[in-house]
């Protein structure tokens, strides 16, 4: 009787020995670690430092200064004299938590007073922990459940949103095969219209030029008639105060009041015409030698001089050189879109319309790859426009350094303080395309959060 209690507190004491020392070490590393070394009774430090009796494993001292002797405990994570003793990043705590999700912690969590595992594994002897594995599992696989069903709602969309792009691929490389025709027949189109207009400007300067010289011929012959002396121009049609003095020879237009002060041949007093806006078009040496009448008798001097149908050909001309810079834009946009089919990029660019909230303060508004806007009663400012995607090289939609889930505005209204707008939108898994969240986390600087079933994961 005697000799079975005490084999029975043998194998209590040896369980509760190996139990203490294999605390806290994941079931992978029990195997090649530790059950040998419990078996020799000696633990060989993972940097192979030196070896320690195993009694030393987990007995809250810090042999080992990769700290692999306490996989169970603190101490190797503390201050020791004046060496700082870390254990390795990768090293972890594992949790027991008997019969639910393996769970596992920094090793400076471990008894610091406060529960970590579930099941509070992790306080031997500090507080007494509740064991909640049972309603975190519950609670965990509900959430899990929802995240299916959310990802299954969002793998259809994007099932239908790859039927779009498709569909959008093909209308970006017949845009393209249209405006390479397009450019290629305007450009050829404006050579002939650039060597039509050369001929036609050459006529018009020879046309110019006879009237130039109809206009010189004819001041040569009525320079010396002292038929009109001067012409005064008013400030307005309804002011009375003179704004400059005229040529007698000057056309004036009806939008224009006017004196023509004309000599008298048979007294020496001069004689006054005065016209008032509306009237015909004149110029003041055919009013005085008709007496006050309206009209015209000196020559254009061809300066305004243009023919009708190089006009024509310079309206279309400049008319083409639009057309053509137009098209080499649209061009080269669908070249850029085009070229990231099959990328995150390519498929946002599916997502058209703009997109708004309204907070308690405004509200925010944006195009994905436009404009970021916000709206304060009247008020508009310009956040910004699309610059770029953030930067991370650890997204799970990273892709050459840019993160994909975030879209930066740059370039904003004026904000203060020598300041520009500026925003940031990102981007999370959800059902449909809508805005989250709008906020503005420091001065001039605002956020919104887009749901898009684009960034979730695939089911």
């Amino acid at each position: 009787m005697w000799k079975s209690v005490f084999f029975l507190l043998s194998l209590l004491c040896a369980c509760v020995v190996s139990c203490v020392s294999f605390r806290g070490v994941p079931d992978g590393d029990r195997a090649q670690y530790f059950i040998d070394a419990e078996k020799k009774g000696e633990f060989t430090c993972f940097n192979n430092e030196k070896v320690i009796p195993f009694s030393h494993v987990n007995d809250d001292i810090c042999d080992c200064s990769d700290g692999s002797d306490e996989p169970g405990t603190g101490a190797c994570t503390l201050l020791k004299g004046t060496e700082l003793r870390l254990m390795n990043n990768t090293w972890k705590f594992r949790c027991v938590n008997k019969g639910y999700e393996i769970q596992e912690i920094a090793h400076y969590k471990v008894n610091d007073g406060i529960c970590d595992c579930c099941d509070g594994s992790d306080e031997v002897g500090t507080v007494p922990c509740v064991n909640n594995c049972a309603a975190i599992q519950d609670a965990l696989a509900k959430a899990r459940l929802e995240k299916e069903a959310i990802l299954r709602e969002a793998r259809k969309l994007k099932q239908e949103y790859q039927q779009m792009a498709v569909q959008r691929l093909k209308e970006l490389e017949e845009n393209i095969i249209s405006l390479e025709e397009k450019l290629k027949n305007e450009t050829a189109e404006a050579a002939i219209v650039d060597a039509e207009l050369e001929k036609m400007e050459k006529k018009e300067a020879e046309e110019k030029e006879k009237i130039v010289n109809t206009f010189i011929k004819w001041h040569e012959d009525n320079d010396n008639q002292q038929v009109c002396l001067n012409v005064t121009e008013r400030m307005t049609c309804s002011d009375e105060n003179v704004r400059r003095m005229r040529p007698c020879f000057d056309r004036v237009e009806r939008y224009t009041s006017v004196v023509c002060h004309c000599a008298d041949p048979s007294s020496p007093t001069e004689r006054q015409f005065n016209f008032s806006c509306d009237h015909d078009v004149l110029d003041c040496f055919y009013v005085c030698s008709h007496g006050g009448e309206a009209g015209i008798s000196v020559p254009s001097d061809g300066q305004y001089f243009r023919l009708d149908e190089a006009d024509e050909l310079r309206m279309k001309k400049s008319d083409l050189r639009e057309s053509i810079e137009k098209a080499q834009k649209d061009l080269e946009f669908n070249r850029m879109v085009a070229s990231k089919n099959g990328t995150m990029e390519f498929n946002l660019r599916l997502i058209n319309g703009t997109f708004s909230i309204l907070t308690n303060k405004c509200t925010f508004e944006f195009a994905l790859f436009g404009e970021f806007n916000q709206l304060e009663g009247n008020a508009r400012h310009k956040v910004g426009q699309f610059d770029s995607f953030g930067e991370s090289l650890n997204s799970l939609w990273s892709q050459d350094g840019l993160d994909y889930t975030v879209l930066k505005y740059k370039y904003g209204a004026p904000c203060g303080q020598g300041r520009s707008r500026s925003g940031e939108v990102k981007l999370v898994c959800g059902t449909e395309n809508k805005v989250l969240s709008g906020s503005e986390p420091s001065m001039c600087v605002y956020k919104l959060v887009f749901q898009t079933p684009f960034v979730c994961e695939d089911y």
